[in-house]
């Protein structure tokens, strides 16, 4: 089963796990990971990899980090660019829900296909469809 990561500033790698799992329940192997004032790219490195320390053998992880371009991000598509995970950035609720909900016996990289789409088709103009729907005037 491919492990999940959640990477994330402060504490939105938690309140999401914990959210998704109130709604999925205990489904899926997820762990977040925390990137908190004080801490540098070397601190968030290791907490990473000791993450990743227990699943060394097993199938590549798949991370969900919060910002393109933020330290968590960087930090995944360091380990991505060697081979180590995939990563998809843009975290979300409907992502991580989608992503826990599905065979997460698939490789990572089909579960990255899976996050994006589900994290984008989670982003709605909720106003403008029910405008064109007839809902609202």
């Amino acid at each position: 089963m491919t492990l999940i990561l959640v990477v994330c500033h402060g504490d939105l790698a938690p309140a999401l796990v914990d959210t998704a799992r109130m709604i999925v329940g205990d489904a899926g192997r997820v762990t977040p990971v925390r990137f908190t004032p004080g801490m540098g790219p070397d601190d968030l490195t290791e907490a990473v990899e000791a993450a990743l320390r227990p699943e060394a053998d097993g199938p590549v992880p798949l991370i969900l980090t919060d910002l393109v371009g933020g330290t968590p991000a960087r930090i995944a598509a360091t380990l991505t660019a060697a081979g180590r995970a995939e990563t998809v950035t843009g975290v979300n609720l409907s992502m991580l829900v989608e992503v826990l909900l599905s065979d997460q016996a698939q490789p990572a990289t089909e579960l990255a296909t899976l996050a994006v789409r589900a994290g984008s088709d989670g982003v709605q103009d909720l106003g403008r469809t029910l405008r064109e729907q007839g809902v609202l005037p």
